[in-house]
């Protein structure tokens, strides 16, 4: 499949998710999905409390161990190596997407430390982002 866009411009976002236009089955199906679904109102402490969530993670400062580098590198190098079977190429930047994702995910615990199952959730959420199907 051929995309739209340059490589130099794919290579930019760490994660692209390809959604597709439902056929008319499935599209019947979420209309009928959204209108027998109440939409349930969202309490404004609830709001408030996300905002001081965010705001909190926002201030961990997180570093990189450098335990994981090889971890990195072995990860990258066997994406790299199936670049072909992906809709956009795998860059150096893709590193920087991964270790920024481990970052984030380690924030969102409000932990400045990097943990395994940091880097393993991060390169499954890199992986699916380079999956596409029709």
């Amino acid at each position: 499949m051929q995309l739209p866009f340059e490589d130099a411009l794919l290579s930019r976002f760490h994660l692209l998710f390809f959604i597709y236009k439902p056929g008319i089955e499935e599209f019947k199906k979420i209309s009928k999905s959204i209108l027998t679904k109440s939409k349930s109102k969202i309490k404004d402490e609830d709001i408030e409390f996300v905002k001081e969530y965010i705001t909190y993670a926002l201030k961990i400062k997180v570093s990189f161990p450098s335990e994981f580098e090889p971890d990195i590198t072995n990860i990258v190098a066997k994406i790299k190596s199936n670049e072909n079977k992906y809709a956009r190429p795998i860059s150096p930047r893709f590193v920087i997407g991964l270790m920024r994702m481990c970052k984030a995910l380690a924030r969102s615990r409000l932990s400045s430390k990097i943990e395994r199952k940091d880097l393993d959730k991060a390169q499954e959420i890199l992986e699916k982002s380079l999956e596409w199907k029709m």
